[in-house]
């Protein structure tokens, strides 16, 4: 969970750096959206690592719940075409 909180924030950072550069407003919605969706991963993540202890079952419904969210985001900037290689590393 510790290491899901480090590159959540890690990709939160890229899109917040990416945003401040000439975009378009495609790509700033696109953009916005992933930004929204990394700072619920993080927060999911370190709620989730309170919980582990306590209830795991609940905590692995939780990590479930964040994947969709990502996995919109990735879709978003398939669709924007964007070229992003930090991302994908």
């Amino acid at each position: 969970m510790k290491l899901g909180v480090v590159n959540a924030k890690a990709t939160l950072n890229i899109y917040n750096e990416m945003i401040k550069k000439p975009i378009s407003p495609q790509l700033l919605k696109v953009l916005n959206y992933c930004v929204e969706a990394y700072k619920y991963a993080s927060l999911s993540f370190e709620m989730v690592s309170s919980k582990l202890a306590e209830d795991p079952e609940a905590a692995n419904y939780d990590v479930t719940v964040i994947d969709p969210e990502i996995t919109n985001c990735e879709k978003e900037l398939f669709d924007a075409k964007l070229q992003a290689p930090r991302l994908l590393a």
